[in-house]
């Protein structure tokens, strides 16, 4: 069935593809955590063409970011957004995100982990980019005691650079002994 429905909407107009989007409000979320709805879900992303269908999904995703990011199937739809959306047409997922108590739970999690590493890969605006190394700092001793945690600020750096980063290294420096005797941190 999920085969057919990509099929289904890849070919419609886009006047059909609002119908379909639009007929999908109260199972858009629960359609996003099935295992076959989830690749339908991917599709209509992909195919978003205009800023309507794309208004819309994101719409439908407001209040359900961090329950999609730690869901097994969930979270392929968020990094979808993140991948294909521009910036500016994803700002509400990533303010929602990019906050400190949403990193550190975020960082816990390999599905989590997955979300943070598409926001460091597809995030070129500088405020976004500041917003995320701003919710890391408070955390960032506890983050980077997990191995996925520590592989994740080690990506952001190296991905962003040390301008970026500097505020986390500095705060590395300043708390030496405390990342050198646990064995992730100390990566």
């Amino acid at each position: 069935g999920n085969y057919f429905c990509q099929k289904l909407y890849s070919m419609s107009s886009i006047e059909q593809r609002r119908m379909i989007l639009n007929s999908m409000k109260d199972i858009f979320i629960n359609v996003s955590q099935n295992p076959a709805g989830a690749h339908v879900i991917q599709t209509i992303i992909e195919l978003a063409e205009t800023k309507e269908e794309k208004d819309i999904i994101m719409d439908y995703i407001k209040g359900y970011e961090m329950q999609l990011a730690l869901h097994q199937e969930g979270t392929h739809v968020l990094q979808k957004i993140v991948q294909i959306f521009a910036e500016n047409e994803r700002q509400n997922l990533t303010d929602v995100l990019c906050t400190s108590n949403n990193v550190r739970i975020l960082c816990k999690d390999l599905k989590g982990i997955s979300v943070i590493k598409r926001l460091i890969s597809f995030n070129m605006d500088k405020n976004n980019r500041s917003k995320l190394v701003e919710a890391f700092y408070p955390n960032l001793l506890e983050i980077s005691k997990s191995s996925s945690g520590s592989y994740i600020i080690q990506y952001l750096i190296e991905q962003w650079g040390i301008d970026t980063g500097l505020k986390l290294i500095h705060f590395c420096i300043l708390n030496f002994e405390a990342f050198a005797i646990n064995k992730h941190s100390a990566n």
